[in-house]
């Protein structure tokens, strides 16, 4: 199992202290208050960690102090990582557990099921997964929307109903309780799909598909963002699966694989801008490749980077003549070139091997520019005849001496 990074890391742990204990110098650090559980017997009232230096001389114990201080951290990561990969076992054997119990129920393929593993087919882990979901679907199809159940409540809750919608509520929670209302399903069967379609269950399935792809060399699937139910949802009227609740509050278990290519735009774009700040001096450049990936992001529907495809840029072109269909050409030139400067990031970062809108034209795009006409010498003579303001005479002189940009000239200070 791949060990993941702490929650907290050396950069934010406590500074150590250096004190006298019984006549002896020990390296004291305070145990952060969220993983203080982790020490001791786990009450959370164990609040500091020590290492002795083995001398009462201050100095020698001042020489000690970063050396001890480094055995803390690294005992408060493993601390850590170790809760960590406990959660991870318990919450895979309950989404395991749920699954298997699942395709017992349904004697999914006459009891032939799937082995939970990345060297397992790829279509056959999905095809099963797919089924589940089906039957979810129809179970839901025939409950009342959760949305509705949930507002009633509410309104009885902070009794402003009548008697009427109390009645009603009470006999559609208790269709759903005695499994009435479960479609073709069995109590148990319904208690499972709901089970399945929990948070853990569902990511465990996530990540096994993901690395299903990548282990048989397939592109990884890109999964839509769909609510998913907590577990202490799935069961409102019978206990919480003990084996996945902690200090009464269910266990989470967040992503644990994923494919670089199934990253979004969005979840790259802060990573991004940070570079366009280190390598872009002029602030009018920083600002155009910010807004064209915002607008790439917009108009495209932020897109899975394995999904950018060559086409994807003359879709993006379309959007923006859609949006806009008097666009320029300097327009559509600029937004392309913004996009295609971050698929380029990408590919130094590892995130794709190419960039697939390199080498597109898109010059017929757009609206031609329109050439200004110079100004005359007795339009020039006519404006500067006019009375300005110095700042304003000084920056009309340095336009028509210098030929710079109005954005270049106001961008100027005394000191460049």
């Amino acid at each position: 199992m791949e060990q993941q990074a702490p929650k907290f890391n050396w950069q934010n742990y406590p500074r150590p202290r250096l004190v006298s204990r019984r006549g002896v110098y020990v390296v004291e650090v305070s145990i952060p208050v969220s993983i203080r559980h982790l020490f001791g017997n786990g009450s959370g009232t164990t609040s500091n960690r020590r290492k002795s230096t083995g001398t009462s001389d201050k100095v020698a114990a001042s020489k000690m102090v970063i050396e001890l201080t480094n055995v803390i951290y690294r005992e408060f990561d493993q601390k850590q990582i170790e809760h960590k990969q406990k959660h991870d076992i318990t919450t895979d054997a309950f989404a395991v557990g749920v699954i298997t119990e699942l395709a017992k129920e349904f004697n999914y393929k006459n009891g032939d099921m799937p082995e939970l593993v990345a060297t397992t087919d790829y279509d056959s882990l999905f095809k099963m997964k797919d089924a589940f979901e089906s039957y979810t679907d129809l179970m839901e199809s025939k409950l009342p929307p959760r949305e509705e159940v949930l507002n009633a409540a509410a309104v009885i809750f902070e009794g402003k109903a009548n008697k009427e919608t109390t009645i009603e509520l009470a006999l559609k929670l208790k269709a759903i309780h005695d499994g009435t209302n479960t479609g073709p399903f069995t109590t148990a069967q319904s208690g499972l799909l709901s089970r399945h379609n929990t948070d853990i269950v569902q990511l465990y399935w996530q990540d096994l598909l993901t690395s299903a792809a990548m282990a048989q060399g397939r592109t990884a699937p890109i999964f839509p963002d769909k609510p998913m139910l907590q577990v202490a949802k799935a069961e409102p009227f019978g206990a919480l699966p003990v084996e996945v609740v902690v200090d009464g509050k269910p266990i989470e278990r967040p992503r644990r694989v994923q494919s670089l290519g199934t990253l979004r735009v969005s979840s790259i774009r802060d990573e991004y801008f940070t570079q366009i700040e280190r390598d872009y001096e002029k602030i009018g450049t920083r600002k155009k490749l910010k807004r064209g990936v915002d607008r790439f992001i917009s108009m495209m529907n932020d897109p899975a980077l394995q999904e950018i495809k060559p086409k994807t840029a003359y879709d993006f072109v379309d959007c923006q003549l859609e949006a806009n269909p008097n666009a320029s050409r300097v327009s559509i030139k600029d937004y392309h070139w913004a996009a295609s400067s971050l698929l380029s990031f990408c590919v130094r970062k590892g995130y794709v091997d190419v960039n697939p809108f390199k080498g597109i034209s898109l010059a017929k795009f757009g609206k031609k520019g329109v050439s200004y006409q110079p100004y005359t010498n007795e339009e020039l003579y006519l404006i500067f005849n006019h009375d300005w303001e110095p700042q304003e005479r000084l920056l009309l002189s340095i336009l028509v001496t210098t030929g710079m940009r109005l954005t270049e000239a106001a961008s100027l200070t005394w000191g460049r």
